[in-house]
């Protein structure tokens, strides 16, 4: 079933669960903050990847008007809800200046394999030690979520809208697990194969 969902295609992954700030200057995009202040709305970000509408984006939620400037413009706070499909797009909505759709919601599960978190929960900690831009796991690897380390551990804007793209936990787990290893190996080449006191997760 088709669910109507206004829209802001941006050049921007995020994540179901994640806050983000926007900064709203578009006019056609004031009249769509506003109207989720008022209604409690919610909208869409569908991705932009080279100037083309990708197909799989997040239904978000307005959290907060944070500031409002003398023009009208607005730093904002979001949060991602859930993953949709674009059915059909329209560049304006009815009767409205920002753009519209049709979406499928996508399946969101975390149910996940303990034996792969804890995989992935190594990995990341072995590069943390290696490199300043790889956050360390503060949660128990039971807890470890995707969506929750997506911007975290060194993905490219297209392997990020890729780990968007995957419909269960396991196979957002093993897609991280692939390239914290080739991460790894990539350091290991760089280094002669000597990583001085750092070691390989055992696998």
């Amino acid at each position: 079933m088709a669910h109507y969902l206004p829209m802001f295609p941006l050049n921007l992954i995020v994540f179901p669960g994640e806050q983000r700030g926007l900064y709203i200057f578009e006019e056609r995009y004031k009249e769509l903050i506003h109207e989720c202040d008022d209604s409690g709305i919610t909208f869409g970000i569908p991705v932009v990847i080279n100037n083309q509408l990708a197909p799989i984006g997040t239904e978000v939620r307005l959290v907060s008007i944070d500031e409002v400037m003398a023009g009208g413009e607005m730093q904002i706070t979001i949060e991602g809800l859930k993953r949709f499909r674009i059915i059909t797009f329209k560049q304006k909505a009815r009767n409205r200046l920002y753009p519209a759709g049709e979406v499928d919601w996508l399946d969101h599960t975390t149910q996940a394999d303990t034996g792969l978190q804890h995989r992935v929960s190594k990995l990341i900690n072995t590069l943390h030690r290696l490199l300043e831009n790889v956050k360390s796991m503060n949660v128990p690897p039971e807890e470890l979520h995707t969506f929750d380390i997506g911007h975290d551990i060194g993905l490219s804007f297209e392997q990020q809208y890729r780990l968007l793209s995957l419909n269960t936990e396991n196979e957002r787990l093993q897609y991280i697990q692939n390239h914290l290893e080739q991460e790894l190996q990539k350091l290991k080449a760089k280094f002669n194969g000597h990583f001085e006191n750092y070691t390989l997760p055992d696998m």
